[in-house]
């Protein structure tokens, strides 16, 4: 059971199957969540990130690489999640929080357990100076007694549109879907509850449209050259039945269907 921080306010946690894992185990494992009063969701195989940090290390790696390409700014990028996208925190501005050596490190374990991970050292060269978030007063912004939080300005929210930075990340849930390991309202939850998302990705990716997504994968993949960019099949699929969400009338949920709010 992998709660969240700080365990006792955050409802979401992540009920992981491993390879020997008993259906009994994961029964008593949800009643005892239940119990809790905890939102527990399946995540049917044992994966690097599990589905939560999965997540959440894709759209940082997304926001760094657009960075490094020199097609946003730290700041324009945190605006646009920030005010245009409706997230607690901008991409850096959660990174300057986490700690830039510890986000570091979670980096280089999950690529050694086979997650793609963007190379580049705009973060390296801040870990090396000393610059580590919030907790040294300088990481991609700076930190004081006076001003204790990222100033973040929100004129920069329309500077790059929300559906670049959120497309891989997008990509990357369908990937799990496809692949058995968590269902589309587990995946919408966790990004509800778990990354305080104002509604679930699955359902932010049918209001920005399914050929809009794959669009924005495939221009970031010829733009960088990354692998882990290439559209799954399923987004492929959706595109050539024309599943392309809001504006289609059908997309990750059937038209008419309410997008749940898991909050």
């Amino acid at each position: 059971m992998h709660f969240f921080n700080p365990p006792a306010m955050m409802k979401l946690v992540e009920v992981i199957r491993g390879d020997d894992t008993s259906q009994k185990t994961i029964e008593q494992s949800v009643a005892l969540l239940h119990q809790l009063r905890k939102k527990p969701i399946l995540v049917k195989k044992d994966v690097p990130g599990f589905v939560v940090n999965r997540i959440l290390v894709r759209m940082m790696a997304t926001a760094r690489l657009l960075v490094q390409e020199g097609m946003a700014s730290v700041e324009e990028i945190d605006a646009c999640l920030k005010y245009g996208t409706g997230l607690p925190m901008g991409a850096f501005e959660l990174l300057d929080y986490i700690g830039l050596d510890v986000h570091q490190c979670v980096e280089r374990e999950l690529e050694e357990r086979g997650f793609a991970i963007p190379h580049g050292d705009l973060i390296s060269s801040k870990v090396s100076r000393g610059d580590l978030g919030v907790k040294t007063g300088a990481g991609f912004y700076r930190y004081s007694k006076e001003h204790p939080r990222a100033a973040v300005q929100a004129e920069l929210a329309n500077k790059i549109s929300p559906s670049l930075i959120l497309s891989p990340p997008i990509n990357e849930v369908t990937l799990l879907m496809s692949s058995s390991i968590a269902s589309r309202d587990d995946i919408d939850a966790a990004t509800t509850l778990g990354l305080n998302f104002p509604k679930g990705i699955l359902g932010i990716a049918d209001e920005l449209g399914i050929d809009a997504v794959v669009e924005n994968l495939e221009r970031l993949k010829e733009k960088t050259h990354e692998a882990w960019l290439e559209p799954s099949q399923t987004l492929r699929d959706m595109l050539a039945r024309s599943e392309l969400g809001v504006k289609s009338g059908r997309g990750f949920y059937p038209c008419g269907d309410s997008i749940p709010n898991h909050k």
